[in-house]
């Protein structure tokens, strides 16, 4: 074979080579990013899953009691209207009807709201569930004689 042939192999040689090594780097970033990807769904999945259930425990405590149910506590001598001293601000509850229960048409009971997934990854949902939580947890440390109403702790 010529010096001309083996210059012109050589030169195809390194350039198949280098095209061998780019592809390889491109093929390692294209995992590299579907394995990001993946990780991140994971994650998001993960965190909606975490607040699907904080919503139902929410959900489940104020289903349990009623915008007028009143109780005699050992801190009060006259009964408290249990609804509006977990939620003492007339916005909170507002929103309370509008994100985590609804009132049914006689205004006196309760009923379940069943948010869309979009809903539950919403910042402003996220907001009213952790209120709602801290209120509940407020008003379990300040009457303790009265939780039974909300059920098991959150």
């Amino acid at each position: 074979m010529s010096d001309g042939w083996q210059t012109a192999l050589s030169i195809i040689g390194g350039v198949g080579g280098v095209c061998g090594v780019v592809a390889i780097y491109y093929a390692w970033r294209q995992t590299k990013l579907m394995s990001d990807d993946i990780r991140s769904r994971k994650q998001e999945t993960e965190d909606e899953i975490e607040w699907a259930a904080r919503f139902e425990r929410v959900m489940r405590q104020v289903l349990r009691i009623n915008p007028y149910l009143q109780v005699k506590v050992a801190a009060s001598e006259t009964p408290i209207n249990v609804y509006s001293t977990i939620f003492p601000n007339a916005e909170v509850r507002r929103v309370i009807q509008s994100y985590i229960v609804e009132l049914d048409s006689s205004q006196t009971q309760f009923l379940p709201r069943r948010p869309r997934p979009d809903e539950l990854r919403s910042a402003s949902m996220r907001k009213v569930v952790e209120q709602a939580e801290n209120s509940l947890q407020a008003f379990r440390e300040r009457y303790p004689d009265a939780v039974h109403h909300l059920g098991p702790a959150i």
